[in-house]
C-alpha cells in the first residue's frame, strides 16, 4: 500500500503534464505589472485564491499594509501603496509530528516594454519553451509548486507536517514588503523554497543590491570663448560611469547601468552650450558576506575619485538594500532540495538579488533558492524551458513527500 501510494504522484504527474503549462499560461495571461508604488497584481492573485479554494484550501487574502506591525517593522520599505494589492498564502494541514515546508513566490513582474518576437501576454510555446512577461521572473516557478500542491491533494497523499504555499506582490524594484507581511502574519516553516529562475541549481546563498542615481548640476551652461570647457553636469556623469564599469571588472558580481542622460537636442536638430544638469542611474551588485557599508565606502570611492573635480554630485537611492543571502550549504533544507532533484545538483550561489533575505532576517526559515532555467528575464522574448517545470514540479512533490513526512491515514 505505502508503495503504491508513493507512485501515484509519478502517475499523476504524467497524465496532467499539459496541465502545468495551461496553469503558467494562465498566470502569465494575467498582467501583474508592479509600477512603485503601485501595481496590478489584483487578477492574478484573485486567479491563484480560486485555483487554492477550488483544491479544498481556504486561502487567507490580505493586504501587506494591514498586518500588524507591517509598516513599523525594521525591514518595511516605505512609499509603496497596496490598495487591491493582495498577497495569498494557504495551509495544507499535516496530521503531526513532521517538518513544515513553504514555497513562497512573487507574481508581479516588471513593465512590459518593447517588442519581440513573442507576445507579452499570450503564453506562446515554441521549441519547448514558453514566452511572456513573468513565465521565468518567476511565474513558472510558482505554477510548479502550485501544481505540486494540486496532486498531493488529488492523489489523496497525507503528510505529517504542514505544507504552506504562498504568493507574494511587490517583490519587484526591492519591494519585498509582501513576503515581509507573510513572515509577520506567523507563516513561518522548518524550511521554505523559492522558486526564482536558476536553472535547476540548487543555492543556499544569493547576490545583494541596491540602486542608486546620481544627481549632477552646475557648471557653466554658456561656451566661454577664448577659454576652456570646464567641468560640466555631462563630463562628470562620464566619469563616474567610465570609474563604474572600470571598477566592475574583478569585483565578482555586476554594476549595470541603466541610464545616463544629459543635455538635449534642441528643435532645430543640434545641441549646443553645455549641459548644467544631468543624471546617472546603476544597479550594483554584491556577493555573500558584503555588508551596506562595504558597499557604499566602494560605490562612493570610485564614483568621488573620478568625477570630485567636476559639478557636484548628489546620491538617491532608488531601491531598498536587498542584502545577499548568505545560507549554509548544508542545511537540511538545502540538503533535501538536493536530494529531490536528478543529479542531486552541488549548492551554488544564484547570480541574482531577490527577496530570500527576508526570510533570513526576519524570521526563523531557513531557504533555498532553486527553481526553472530560460532566458530574457525583464525583457522581451522572456521565456522559461518547459522541460524545467516538469523537473521541478515533480521535484517539489517529492521534497513535500520526504520533507513533511508521511502521515497517518485517517
Amino acid at each position: 500500500m505505502a508503495d503504491r501510494a508513493r507512485t501515484a504522484p509519478d502517475d499523476w504527474l504524467a497524465e496532467h503534464g499539459d496541465d502545468l503549462v495551461t496553469l503558467v499560461r494562465e498566470l502569465v495571461s494575467r498582467p501583474s505589472e508592479n509600477r512603485p508604488p503601485h501595481g496590478d497584481e489584483a487578477a492574478c492573485q484573485e486567479f491563484v485564491a480560486g485555483y487554492l479554494r477550488d483544491l479544498g484550501l481556504e486561502p487567507d487574502v490580505f493586504q501587506p499594509d494591514e498586518v500588524d506591525g507591517a509598516t513599523g517593522h525594521e525591514g518595511w520599505w516605505p512609499g509603496r501603496e497596496y490598495a487591491g494589492r493582495p498577497n495569498v498564502v494557504a495551509r495544507l494541514g499535516g496530521t503531526g509530528g513532521g517538518r513544515s515546508l513553504l514555497f513562497t513566490g512573487h507574481v508581479d513582474v516588471v513593465p512590459a516594454h518593447g517588442e519581440g518576437a513573442h507576445a507579452w501576454w499570450d503564453g506562446e510555446v515554441e521549441d519547448g519553451r514558453l514566452y511572456g512577461r513573468g513565465s521565468l521572473d518567476m511565474k513558472g516557478g510558482v505554477a510548479c509548486y502550485l501544481h505540486a500542491l494540486r496532486c498531493l491533494v488529488e492523489c489523496g497523499a497525507t503528510l505529517a507536517g504542514d505544507l504552506i504555499v504562498e504568493t507574494t506582490v511587490d517583490e519587484e524594484f526591492g519591494g519585498a514588503n509582501g513576503t515581509l507581511a507573510c513572515r509577520l502574519r506567523g507563516y513561518n516553516a522548518d524550511g521554505a523554497v523559492l522558486p526564482e529562475p536558476t536553472g535547476l541549481a540548487v543555492c543556499h546563498a544569493t547576490r545583494g543590491g541596491i540602486q542608486y542615481r546620481l544627481h549632477a548640476s552646475g557648471g557653466k551652461a554658456g561656451m566661454d570663448f577664448g577659454g576652456g570647457s570646464g567641468p560640466s553636469a555631462l563630463t562628470t556623469l562620464a566619469a563616474a560611469s567610465a570609474a563604474l564599469a572600470d571598477a566592475e571588472a574583478g569585483r565578482g558580481a555586476p554594476i549595470y547601468q541603466f541610464l545616463l542622460q544629459s543635455g538635449e537636442e534642441l528643435p532645430w536638430g543640434t545641441a549646443e552650450g553645455t549641459p548644467t544638469e544631468g543624471i546617472l542611474e546603476f544597479w550594483a551588485e554584491i556577493l555573500p558576506g558584503t555588508s551596506r557599508d562595504d558597499l557604499e565606502a566602494e560605490l562612493r570611492g570610485v564614483v568621488d575619485r573620478a568625477a570630485g573635480a567636476g559639478t557636484p554630485l548628489e546620491w538617491e537611492q532608488r531601491t531598498r538594500f536587498l542584502s545577499a543571502l548568505d545560507g549554509d550549504p548544508e542545511a537540511a533544507i538545502v540538503r533535501a532540495m538536493r536530494a529531490a532533484l536528478p543529479g542531486h545538483p552541488v549548492p551554488s550561489t544564484a547570480p541574482f538579488a531577490c527577496d530570500a533575505f527576508i526570510l533570513a532576517e526576519h524570521s526563523p526559515t531557513p531557504v533555498v533558492v532553486c527553481g526553472p532555467g530560460g532566458d530574457n528575464p525583464h525583457a522581451p522574448d522572456e521565456h522559461v524551458i518547459l522541460d524545467d517545470l516538469h523537473i521541478l514540479a515533480s521535484a517539489y512533490v517529492r521534497l513535500a513527500r520526504d520533507w513533511c513526512g508521511e502521515g497517518a491515514a485517517a
